[in-house]
């Protein structure tokens, strides 16, 4: 099975990913609420990209894509 971009998956893997990346990005401070926030986003983050790699494989290349193009490890 391969993550199509026209599929429902792509498409909230996409979003989720977006929204991480730009929370992450917002949270650049050095304040300690950030930092735990910032921690807890990684881990999304991460546990994201498990899901994806784990459903469709660490090769696929949609997988790549949203892994590298938000920074999701």
């Amino acid at each position: 099975m391969t993550l199509e971009r026209n599929s429902d998956d792509y498409y909230i893997f996409d979003k989720l990913a977006d929204k991480i990346h730009c929370a992450q990005f917002y949270l650049c401070s050095s304040d300690l609420a950030n930092t735990f926030a910032s921690a807890d986003l990684a881990d999304i983050a991460y546990t994201l990209a498990d899901v994806m790699r784990y459903k469709y494989g660490a090769e696929d290349p949609n997988v790549k894509y949203l892994i590298e193009h938000y920074h999701l490890v």
